[in-house]
């Protein structure tokens, strides 16, 4: 069939769409009552006679230079792939991956973008000029697909995501155009229809001028992305619902039901809204195909999280029956606080992005519930929906599960900030010109979610944009249809600092307390709520420092808490299981690894920063009141802790308590007198017991000991120093010394990095270490070793005596010419590759300085591999802080290294250190041997891949001298 391409409207600055039908809310309408009560909320789209999906197997032509689509092209002659859709083009084949976080991919000069033209010269500040290579061009993908027609309906096509733009035909005409990648775009069909077959074609271009508006941090994909519906509908249909409410001062609610019908006929509309002691129906009919339908003086159960409670809305007329869960809420804001439902609430959250490993933005609604489900598991109450609006599914689902959705607006100009006149981050926002865009956007925004509102706290009008004339007109145009209240971190780049909503990303734990005290220098971060729309940076070995956050989250009111970021690692996953991020899919520009930021991997693994964030977020936080009392503080809202078992064991002797705390209380229960040496510890597992689920397991230090004390003996015949170095030999197995022996870096985490993305850690890798010493005698000896490392001079003192179990070590560093912070001080041994089985007593988890809360001390067994953290991009990790002893074997020969005095800080890794500094993927993790480091100490990790580095308190003088002490010891295997 011929078609003739439509005008360029996707680089007409002055057009945002073509023939697209006016925004709706989204629902799915059923033809019989029956159906649209039975079947659930995940396969109504795809089980409604009504509506038909067309995702499935289309065809496409993809055309890397725009130019080799002519004007007027004929589909029976083009040469098609078979594509799935929804999907993205990068995920598929065509085209490569690209990543890219606060830039555009092509040169700034908008409105304008790349049309059949390649890309030209670049600029931001990022790389300053280059050339994109022969070829960059701006891709074009061209699909096709068939489907049939009834007679006498109505046909409206429904892309729910589309990226950049779509161009839409059928049957060899032009239909219409729209841009706005995640929102829906409709429209109608009627008039183009066959009874028979019809072919449908579309056009996706990857860039338009909208995607000045689209600078998200997230792999650039394109492609239709998300469910196609085709809605067969009565020529006189319902068209849109809108759900509102208002509680007056007794405490009831009326509820107003606003009904637009399709079509020019009036009908008669039934409305009904049942459930929990409420029975409420009537029938209207339409005035200009509108209807309001008020029910008044309504005692509900309202909805919050930790309660969801709906009702069923239904609205029909013949042959349309549309069914909704939904739920009531009322917010305020009073003396900075924010309210919902009268009770003070706190946001424990994180952002969550669309992302697959094998198709980019594409989620399923599988995928999209198991990620929720992940939010109720990992103790997450809130979901910022970052950047854009997601599947109408997921607002659908946090409904009935219980999140609470921040609703973010598909709005992202973060370039402005990387490549706009004097890096201008309001550039765009405050051009009255984008004006219409930026309406036109949050009109979308809040029209497909109206109805969907039940869980959304706040809306958002978009993440990085600055803030001018244009988000303030956003704001304008929201505020005068809803009155749930709007945050915009990016206010705080213009003159309003904030809406209604104080919203900041990464601040200092301290900063964040000086607006809880309201004095921030931020003026209007003081006389309203505040919250951290980013924090806590999971990016890598991390983030470190969570539990500072939230002691200031729960000691002030007027701080709501905040949303981590993020939640899920984005990158690319191949056949042979390997994933790629930034740069390794020969993208002439990139940002590397920085989308490995998540608290899960791809396929939805938790990292240790998964652990953190749970029991950062426990619904109760119990701790010592004293030594035989214990305090628990319930963090819940609307919740009494007698929803909540907690089993304890101190001693090995078991107790369980079921408390009586109200929502935000605090008691105190005594405990048993108990007999307390050594070391002894309260571990305690929480378990909601609607449930049973596990939500926590903290553990609580009565009081610890380190008992070893060496006897001394002489040096063992297995002992000896060769060139100034220790080694063991014990049944042909040996315990040689890592290089350098004396460890003072730790292999950069993501987080090791300050202002401008400086890596602070490199600058220690060339430690030399140069003998000055060694003295050997019957009963010990002494090995002094001079060490230089960024320009600091440091000697170190190790003296090795004979001990009854073995070889007692005491290594001491003292500076003589240093200044800044110690990484580390550590001492690292080599085994072979056979000593696989690990058994250590310390820390059951990755812990460091400031991630330590989540991990209890007990006997662990692992082995070499498990001992260190999966992190697609290798770094630091897996050290076990608190360790009394560890054990390696080879099944025949055990060595052990036992602390002395105080316990020690764990490595082991199936590579040395200094081979770790070299690693960029999971593949290059091949293991050389078996490598022990026993620590004085390891800094903590703050979270300066993007937020605060490392805190003093969670750092080591490097001008002060330090002691490691420890015994090496060995036996056969029994």
């Amino acid at each position: 069939m011929k078609y003739k391409q439509a005008l360029a409207y996707y680089q007409d600055f002055n057009t945002i769409d073509v023939n697209r039908l006016p925004p709706r809310s989204y629902f799915i309408p059923f033809s019989q009552k029956k159906s649209a009560l039975s079947i659930d909320i995940k396969n109504k789209r795809y089980d409604s006679d009504k509506v038909i999906c067309l995702n499935g197997i289309w065809d496409f032509a993809y055309y890397d230079n725009p130019n080799d689509l002519p004007l007027e092209f004929d589909t029976d002659e083009i040469k098609f792939d078979k594509l799935d859709v929804p999907s993205c083009w990068q995920y598929n084949g065509y085209g490569k991956p690209m990543y890219l976080n606060a830039r555009y991919p092509f040169k700034f000069m908008p409105p304008k973008i790349p049309t059949k033209e390649p890309v030209s010269k670049y600029f931001s500040y990022e790389t300053w000029f280059i050339h994109a290579p022969e070829g960059e061009y701006n891709h074009l993908g061209l699909y096709r697909t068939f489907f049939k027609a009834r007679e006498d309906k109505r046909y409206i096509i429904s892309f729910l995501g589309v990226c950049s733009c779509i161009e839409v035909y059928l049957n060899g005409e032009f239909v219409g155009y729209s841009e706005e990648s995640h929102i829906t775009s409709e429209f109608d069909l009627t008039d183009k229809i066959k009874m028979d077959n019809n072919e449908l074609v579309c056009i996706v271009h990857r860039w338009c001028t909208g995607t000045y508006l689209e600078c998200q941090d997230m792999f650039r994909n394109n492609g239709i992305f998300r469910d196609v519906l085709l809605r067969v509908e009565d020529p006189c249909d319902i068209w849109d619902i809108d759900f509102k409410y208002k509680k007056d001062k007794n405490g009831l609610y009326t509820a107003t039901i606003l009904v637009t019908l399709s079509g020019n006929e009036n009908k008669d509309v039934e409305v009904s809204l049942t459930g929990y002691g409420i029975e409420k129906n009537i029938i209207g009919t339409t005035v200009d195909s509108k209807l309001s339908v008020e029910f008044k003086d309504l005692k509900v159960v309202e909805w919050n999280a930790e309660k969801p409670t709906t009702y069923d809305l239904i609205v029909s007329i013949p042959n349309s029956y549309v069914y909704t869960k939904v739920g009531f809420k009322n917010i305020k804001i009073d003396d900075c606080i924010y309210y919902l439902n009268n009770k003070k609430i706190k946001i424990k959250g994180v952002n969550h992005h669309d992302t697959s490993p094998v198709n980019g933005y594409t989620m399923t609604l599988d995928e999209i519930e198991q990620d929720l489900k992940l939010c109720k598991e990992y103790n997450v109450n809130t979901i910022r929906t970052s950047h854009y609006q997601p599947d109408p599914y997921l607002i659908e689902l946090a409904t009935e599960l219980g999140i609470y959705i921040v609703d973010e607006c598909d709005l992202e100009t973060h370039g402005c900030r990387t490549q706009a006149p004097f890096f201008n981050f309001s550039y765009l926002s405050n051009k009255r010109s984008w004006m219409k865009h930026y309406l036109d956007r949050i009109e979308r925004h809040y029209n497909r979610d109206k109805l969907l509102k039940t869980p959304i706290i706040m809306w958002s009008l978009g993440n990085e944009s600055g803030d001018g004339v244009n988000t303030y007109a956003m704001y304008e145009w929201i505020k005068k249809r809803s009155d749930i209240p709007v945050q915009y971190e990016g206010a705080v780049h213009g003159r309003y600092k904030a809406y209604d909503i104080a919203s900041e990303m990464y601040p200092t734990v301290e900063n964040v307390r000086l607006v809880g005290e309201k004095r921030s220098k931020t003026k209007k971060f003081n006389d309203r709520p505040y919250w951290l729309c980013e924090y806590a940076h999971a990016m890598g070995t991390g983030p470190g420092n969570l539990e500072g956050y939230m002691d200031v989250f729960y000691k002030y009111d007027n701080i709501m808490g905040g949303c981590i970021w993020e939640m899920v690692d984005h990158a690319v996953l191949h056949e042979d299981g390997s994933y790629t991020y930034g740069g390794d899919h020969g993208e002439w520009i990139h940002d590397s690894n920085f989308c490995c930021d998540g608290l899960f991997y791809p396929n939805r693994m938790p990292s240790t920063g998964a652990y953190i964030m749970k029991h950062a977020y426990r619904p109760l936080r119990i701790d010592f009141a004293s030594e035989r009392e214990l305090r628990i503080f319930n963090t819940l809202s609307f919740t009494n802790a007698k929803a909540y078992r907690i089993d304890y064991e101190i001693n090995g002797k078991e107790y369980s308590l079921i408390p009586d705390v109200r929502p935000f209380g605090k008691k105190i229960y005594p405990l048993e007198d108990i007999n307390i040496e050594g070391d002894c510890f309260l571990n305690a597992k929480i378990y909601e017991i609607k449930t049973n689920r596990l939500v926590d397991e903290t553990q609580l230090i009565l009081s610890e000991e380190i008992r070893n004390k060496p006897k001394k003996a002489p040096l063992p015949d297995c002992f000896r120093i060769e060139d100034g170095v220790p080694k063991f030999t014990f049944m042909g197995s040996e315990v040689s010394v890592s290089a350098p022996y004396t460890i003072l870096f730790r292999a950069g985490t993501d987080n090791d990095k300050e202002r401008f993305f400086y890596k602070t850690m490199p600058k220690w890798y060339d430690e030399k270490e140069k003998i000055t010493s060694v003295f050997i005698g019957k009963e010990k000896c002494v090995v002094k070793t001079l060490i230089t490392a960024n320009k600091n001079t440091f000697e170190v003192e190790d003296v090795y005596r004979g001990c009854e179990e073995g070889i007692f070590v005491t290594s001491e560093i003292k500076p003589i010419n240093a200044s800044g912070n110690l990484p580390r001080f550590g001492k690292a041994f080599k085994l072979d590759s056979t000593f696989d089985d690990v058994t250590y007593y310390g820390r059951d988890k990755e812990s460091y300085m400031d991630m330590v809360e989540h991990s209890k001390i007990s006997l662990c067994h692992s082995h070499v591999f498990d001992m260190v953290e999966n992190n697609i991009k290798p770094q630091e990790s897996g050290n076990r802080m608190d360790t009394r002893y560890v054990e390696v074997s080879n099944g025949k020969v055990t060595f052990r290294f036992s602390a002395v005095d105080e316990a020690f800080n764990l490595g082991i890794k199936p590579y040395s250190d200094m081979e770790l500094t070299k690693m960029t993927h999971r593949s290059d993790e091949v293991r050389s041997g078996t490598y022990v480091t026993i620590s004085k100490f390891q800094m903590g990790i703050g979270t300066g891949s993007c937020g605060p580095n490392t805190l003093k308190e969670h750092c080591f003088s490097a001008s002060v001298p330090y002691k490691l002490k420890f015994i090496i010891s060995w036996y056969k295997n029994e």
